[in-house]
């Protein structure tokens, strides 16, 4: 009897397929979508401390 949890690979499977271009620009979208929010959150903090601190602390 076989064991049925054995897989076969044949070596047409083994070769991993190179990253096209259009995966690429996708991958670095995707990027953007996730870090993009906190750098603008980050940058806009920053902005109201500078502008506290200018406008109101120093005066």
């Amino acid at each position: 009897m076989e064991n049925p949890f054995k897989v076969s690979v044949d070596k047409k499977e083994k070769h991993h397929k190179k990253l096209k271009f259009e995966d690429l620009l996708a991958l670095t979208i995707a990027g953007f979508q996730v870090l993009l929010p906190y750098v603008i959150i980050f940058v806009c903090s920053l902005f109201l401390v500078l502008l506290f601190l200018t406008k109101i602390w120093i005066k």
